[in-house]
C-alpha cells in the first residue's frame, strides 16, 4: 500500500515541478477523491516556493461553484492578510470587489481569480501556482468536464500555471473508447487514474507484505491489514497464516504489542466461526501481552472480547468480573459510551445468575452515565433492562417510572 501512495506522491510532484504539461485531470471516484487530495497536501508541504489553492467543494453549477470558490478564496486572503500584520509584514492588496459580482460571467470571475492570486507572487524566485478544482461531489457529472474544459480554454498556457481538475472515474474507459472530449487527448493534457478501491488496497498491501525491500515492521503492518480483511471476508485459512507469521514476527522481536494484536486477531476469527472455547483461549493468552505492552485502549478492547465470549459461553461469573474490569479500561479513556455498555454488559451477567438486586445496581448506574452525555440509543437498552429488573424485584413504582421515561425519551426523538 505503500508504494501506491508513493507512486501517487511522485506523479503529482512530477506534475507540479515539469513545464510541458498545464493540466492534470484526475479520474477517480467520490470514495478515492480523498486520498489525493491528501497527497497533494503533502506535495504542498514539500514546494514552500509553490502556493496551491484547493477547492472541493459540490459542484452543481457554474455560477453557485464560482460563489463558493469566491467565498473560500476571501476566507484564505483574510488569514493572509492577519498573519502577515501579526508578523509585521505587508499585508495584501484587497481583493477586487468584481470576483462577487453575481452578475459576470463565472468562467471570468475565476480566471480573474486565478490572476489576483498569481499577483501576490514576489517578483524574485521561481514560483508556480497549482490551482486545484477537486469536487468532492460533482453532481450532474457530465457538466463538470464541460465547465473544466472551459476553464482550461480560457486560461493562456502560463509558465506559472498548474491546473488540476478532479474527473469521473470512468474517464480512462472512456479514452479507451474514443469516447473521451477532445481536449483531453491535448499534449498539455495529463490524465492520472486513481483507484483506491478494495481490489486494488488489496493488492498494494499483498506487495507491501511480500516485499523483501522494505523493512520488515512495514512489512507486518501490511500483514496485519491483509488479516483483518480476511476475517472480515472469513478466509479463515489465509488469516491463520497470516496471523501465525505475526504471531511469530512478535515472539522473535519480543513486542507484546503485536503478539497481542495477532492473538486478538485469532480470537476474532474463532468467535466468528462460533468457536467460542477456541476464542476465549486466544483472547485468554492476549490478555498479560495487552498488560506487557502498556497500551490501555488494546487491553481494553482484548478484555471487552473476552467478556463478550465468557457470556457467550453462558460463563457468566467470569463474564461478571470481565466486564468491570473491561468498564474500569473505558473509564480510564474517558469513553463514557464504553464505559456504559461495559456496566450493562456486568448487570446482564449478574441478571443471568438471578442477582437482580445487583444487575438493577449496575443499570442504575450505567443510565445515570448515559442519561448524563446523552447516550440516547443506549438509555433506551439500559431502562429496557432496568424496569425488567424492577418487576423481578416486585417494586412496580420504580418500574413505572422508568416506564414513564422510556416514553419521554420517545417522545424527545430517541430510539425505542
Amino acid at each position: 500500500m505503500l508504494k501506491l501512495f508513493d507512486q501517487l506522491r511522485n506523479d503529482l510532484s512530477h506534475f507540479v515541478e515539469q513545464t510541458r504539461q498545464r493540466a492534470l485531470l484526475l479520474s477517480c471516484s467520490d470514495n478515492d477523491i480523498a486520498y489525493p487530495l491528501k497527497v497533494l497536501r503533502e506535495v504542498e508541504e514539500g514546494s514552500p516556493a509553490d502556493v496551491f489553492m484547493m477547492y472541493c467543494d459540490a459542484y452543481q453549477d457554474p455560477n453557485a461553484y464560482a460563489d463558493v470558490v469566491m467565498e473560500r478564496l476571501r476566507e484564505e486572503h483574510q488569514i493572509a492578510v492577519e498573519w502577515q500584520i501579526a508578523d509585521g509584514r505587508e499585508p495584501l492588496p484587497d481583493l477586487p470587489e468584481s470576483l462577487f459580482d453575481a452578475e459576470r460571467a463565472p468562467l471570468d470571475r475565476l480566471v480573474e481569480a486565478v490572476h489576483v492570486v498569481h499577483g501576490w507572487f514576489p517578483p524574485e524566485g521561481d514560483h508556480r501556482l497549482v490551482w486545484v478544482a477537486a469536487p468532492m461531489d460533482l453532481g450532474k457529472k457530465d457538466l463538470w468536464p464541460a465547465f473544466c474544459e472551459q476553464f482550461y480554454g480560457a486560461l493562456a498556457n502560463e509558465p506559472w500555471l498548474r491546473l488540476i481538475f478532479r474527473m469521473p472515474v470512468n474517464l480512462p474507459k472512456q479514452i479507451e473508447k474514443n469516447k473521451a472530449p477532445a481536449w483531453v487527448g491535448n499534449k498539455d493534457v495529463k490524465v492520472l487514474g486513481c483507484d483506491f478501491g478494495p481490489e486494488a488496497m488489496e493488492d498494494a498491501l499483498k506487495e507491501q507484505a511480500e516485499d523483501p525491500e522494505i523493512d520488515e515492521k512495514q512489512r507486518m503492518d501490511a500483514l496485519l491489514m491483509l488479516a483483518i480483511r480476511d476475517t472480515g471476508f472469513n478466509r479463515r485459512h489465509d488469516a491463520e497464516q497470516r496471523y501465525a507469521e505475526l504471531l511469530e514476527y512478535g515472539e522473535r522481536n519480543q513486542d507484546p504489542a503485536v503478539k497481542n494484536m495477532a492473538m486478538m486477531g485469532l480470537g476474532d476469527l474463532s468467535k466468528r466461526n462460533n468457536d467460542l472455547n477456541e476464542a476465549a483461549a486466544w483472547y485468554e493468552c492476549a490478555v498479560p501481552e495487552a498488560i506487557e505492552s502498556k497500551q490501555t485502549m488494546p487491553f481494553y478492547l482484548t478484555v471487552k472480547n473476552l467478556a463478550d465470549t465468557y457470556f457467550l459461553q453462558k460463563r457468566y461469573p467470569e463474564a461478571e468480573e470481565a466486564y468491570l474490569q473491561a468498564a474500569r479500561l473505558a473509564q480510564s479513556h474517558q469513553e463514557t459510551e464504553s464505559f456504559a455498555r461495559m456496566i450493562d454488559g456486568n448487570a446482564k451477567s449478574r441478571a443471568k445468575q438471578k442477582n437482580w438486586a445487583g444487575a438493577v445496581d449496575r443499570w442504575d448506574s450505567a443510565a445515570i452515565i448515559c442519561r448524563e452525555f446523552e447516550h440516547n440509543d443506549l438509555l433506551r437498552e439500559v431502562l429496557t433492562s432496568l424496569r425488567k429488573g424492577y418487576d423481578k424485584l416486585n417494586m412496580g413504582d420504580h418500574a413505572k417510572q422508568i416506564g414513564s421515561e422510556l416514553t419521554l425519551l420517545k417522545a424527545k426523538g430517541g430510539a425505542v
